[in-house]
């Protein structure tokens, strides 16, 4: 497996890590949206935000560490900043058009489970269809700069090679 994953084009190699991330802050957020909406009985604006704040923790974690190999803590807090305002930018649109299917559902009759479940659907469907925005923006703009390091300093280790 290891010799496959070698193998493997690096920006596709991370782009394959970024999206494991995000199946793992995706379970996170799920959990935590169907337990605050649908269990707690907390509104969209707060279920949104649970959600949202423990998904997007997990998936700093993960892409910092493991997808863009970030392990030093200089610039951490840079790092941070640009995350969150990148999570942010995506938490808005899911907050849009949760709400917007909230209204849609309470005008219809439907039971709560039934809403439940149009709910957490459109929060999902909102970061699906951002999860390609992200990713760019992730990469270029977030960590992207460690990356340019690494390749510049590769390439100065394999021409003194030479």
């Amino acid at each position: 497996m290891k010799r496959i994953l070698r193998a493997l084009d690096p920006r596709l190699l991370r782009f394959l890590r970024y999206s494991a991330a995000s199946v793992v802050s995706t379970i996170v957020s799920f959990a935590t949206i169907t337990t605050a909406y649908g269990v707690l009985g907390w509104g969209t604006r707060a279920s949104n935000i649970a959600a949202f704040v423990t998904g997007a923790l997990v998936a700093f974690v993960i892409n910092r560490l493991w997808t863009w190999s970030r392990r030093e803590s200089a610039g951490m807090g840079r790092d941070l900043l640009r995350y969150w305002a990148v999570a942010i930018g995506t938490a808005l649109v899911a907050l849009g058009v949760t709400t917007l299917a909230d209204r849609y559902t309470r005008g219809e009759g439907l039971s709560h489970a039934v809403r439940t479940v149009i709910i957490v659907a459109a929060y999902f469907c909102s970061y699906a269809v951002t999860f390609g925005v992200k990713y760019l923006l992730l990469d270029r703009f977030v960590f992207g700069d460690s990356q340019r390091r690494d390749r510049s300093r590769a390439q100065v280790e394999n021409t003194t090679r030479a």
